[in-house]
Order: C-alpha cells, then structure tokens, then sequence
C-alpha cells in the first residue's frame, strides 16, 4: 500500500532548521513510498496570516503544480495530520511496510 503513497511534509520557514528537519525526514523514509518530498512555506508573505491553514495551502498549491495533468487529480485524495496526530499513524504505516 505505502508504493503508492506520496508524502508532502509542510514546513514553515519560521520553524528552526525546517529544511533541515524535512530533509533528514525524507532521507529516513523515502523509499518506504511512492515518493516523498517537502514544502518550505515562507515567513511574513504580506497579506497572510501565519499559522496552520496558511501552511496547508501552500503544500497542497505545491502538491497541484506536481499533478498539472487534471486526470490524474481526479485520482488523488489529501489528507492532513499534524505533528500530534501522525506519530501514531506513521507507527502505524511502518508496521505495515
């Protein structure tokens, strides 16, 4: 099942060490997926507010640009999981692998 998962992590530039955090990330787990990659969301992009949803919307504009051809977005379902919530689903996924 996990061959045809695509991991987005969405960080946040204002985070300490976000590129690094996402990047170590996806060295650990790449090849337990079908791909895997991440997003850096910038700081102070004026007219936004910081926070949660702001975060979101950028990955998933990201994860939109990866999947331009629209047949392929009718195939596609996204979910989120926040920090609290997915170590127990990726313990979870990794029991399965």
């Amino acid at each position: 099942m996990t061959d045809v998962l695509q991991i987005y992590l969405a960080m946040e530039e204002k985070e300490e060490k976000s590129a690094f955090k996402a990047a170590t990330l996806v060295s650990s787990f790449e090849k337990a997926f079908y791909k895997m990659s991440y997003t850096i969301h910038p700081a102070n992009i004026p007219g936004e507010a910081q926070g949660k949803s702001s975060n979101e919307s950028w990955a998933a504009k990201q994860a939109g640009r990866d999947y331009s051809d629209p047949t392929l977005k009718e195939n596609i379902i996204m979910t989120v999981m926040d920090g609290a919530y997915s170590n127990s689903c990726c313990a979870v996924i990794l029991l399965n692998t």
